[in-house]
């Protein structure tokens, strides 16, 4: 295992372009100076593992001889060695995978002995996460004797669930090759990402259910809503498997969806859960109000309950806002402009208020 020391010396040596001394090295990763140098044999020991060259040169720093075949081994050497139990991040994700699947009898006590750290450092850890779950509704409860639990609705608990898995995106290796015969939409990084975070759910088969009701809708969904929706069905799944259907009212009972929608949905979960069909009334609404949203969004903000007057004056207020801001230009403003920018806004809203995870399209407006 490499320390958190060594690792982050390493990643600094990595990004620096001329040569940086001991005493910058423990500025930058937060130790002492002589930490740094007691360490730099270790250091040195692993870059000769990548072929690749410590130099140093009193006064001047430590550099690296690098090319980039021996860079990407040095980085591989590091992420399949590293004590990820430093990172706030790695621990966060650990922390939240066993609350989302568990959400019993673990304390703060077996989550420090499974993650290698201090109780104190996993009570800093669960304010955090407990600020964060915040942001979806879910509650952190702690019970004496028993542990840490969160409450929440199950719509929200699945949008963390969503939030938490994407944000570790980053730390992963993109090493699989994308299979040839996979829709054209699925990216080699959604693939790898699928293939890590939900290793024992078949890909074929949720890309196969999304596909038969993009043809029962007649429908043709974007290259980030055809995966974002196949997440959503993933996670759907494993959370009805685990006995967690979605019961209580949500966001999404205020979007409007239409018959087919609704029928496409039903039959899309019905295909794969095939027990207790009879409670999976508001999961089959959920699942259309998504094929909703993101498949004919323009259709879904025009038909919404958000009201067009509403919307104009916050139009006009941010024109008349902008305009004291540009005070060497005047800008024209006529109903082409304000209803543009209205039907922006709503699209904002609405993105906010269903939770809806995707922004391409908001972008692409702006």
């Amino acid at each position: 295992m490499i320390e958190a020391i060594s690792e982050k010396t390493i990643k600094l040596l990595l990004e620096s372009d001329k040569p940086i001394t001991s005493k910058n090295i423990a500025i930058e990763i937060g130790m002492s100076e002589s930490s740094v140098k007691h360490n730099m044999k270790e250091v040195r020991s692993i870059i000769a593992a990548s072929n690749a060259k410590l130099q140093s040169l009193p006064g001047k720093g430590f550099w690296l001889e690098v090319n980039e075949e021996q860079r990407k081994k040095l980085n591989d050497i590091i992420n399949e060695h590293s004590d990820k139990a430093y990172s706030f991040n790695y621990r966060r994700h650990y922390i939240l995978d066993i609350l989302f699947r568990k959400n019993a009898d673990y304390t703060i006590q077996i989550f420090a002995d499974d993650l290698g750290v201090g109780r104190n450092v996993i009570i800093k850890d669960l304010e955090a996460i407990e600020k964060w779950l915040g942001y979806f509704n879910i509650e952190m409860i702690r019970v004496r004797n028993k542990g840490v639990l969160i409450q929440g609705g199950e719509f929200d608990i699945r949008q963390a669930i969503i939030y938490n898995n994407t944000a570790y995106m980053n730390q992963m290796e993109m090493d699989l090759e994308r299979p040839d015969d996979l829709d054209f939409r699925i990216s080699r990084t959604f693939y790898n990402y699928f293939s890590k975070v939900y290793p024992k759910n078949d890909i074929y088969l949720i890309e196969d259910v999304l596909l038969n009701a993009e043809r029962e809708m007649d429908y043709h969904f974007e290259d980030i809503s055809f995966i974002q929706l196949m997440e959503y069905i993933v996670v759907t799944f494993q959370r009805i498997t685990q006995g967690r259907t979605i019961l209580e009212n949500n966001v999404l009972n205020k979007c409007r969806i239409s018959k087919r929608e609704y029928d496409a949905a039903k039959h899309l979960i019905t295909r794969c859960i095939t027990k207790n069909q009879e409670y999976l009334v508001l999961e089959y609404h959920c699942m259309a109000a998504q094929f909703s949203l993101y498949g004919r969004y323009e259709e879904a903000v025009e038909n919404s309950y958000l009201k067009n007057e509403v919307y104009r004056k916050y139009a006009f207020e941010f024109v008349e806002g902008l305009q004291k801001i540009i005070v060497n230009r005047t800008i024209l403003v006529n109903d082409n402009l304000i209803n543009d920018l209205a039907l922006l806004f709503k699209k904002k809203k609405m993105m906010k208020s269903y939770q809806v995870i995707n922004s391409n399209y908001l972008k692409h407006d702006i």
